[in-house]
């Protein structure tokens, strides 16, 4: 696990965002996320380069999320076995 954090650590910010971008079952994904500031419903978009859960709601509006509980609405697509 040591190696792991390692070579994470030794990555350029991008590489890391990439890689985090590719493992998330969030992104593109009905969310309701909840903050200190209060609830929010809408759809994942992407992380900022710092991060940061890009949430846009209703109407457009597309909200930063630096810290919060984020939940899944609905169900993920399911994905095939893999091939043994």
């Amino acid at each position: 696990m040591l190696a792991a954090l390692e070579h994470w650590l030794g990555q350029p910010a991008q590489n890391v965002l990439s890689a985090w971008r590719a493992a998330s079952l969030t992104l593109g994904q009905a969310v309701t996320v909840t903050t200190p500031r209060g609830t929010i419903q809408g759809m994942a978009l992407d992380l900022d380069a710092q991060g940061n859960l890009l949430v846009q709601v209703t109407g457009g509006q597309v909200h930063t999320i630096s810290a919060g509980d984020v939940q899944l609405i609905g169900s993920l697509p399911l994905s095939s076995p893999p091939a043994s």
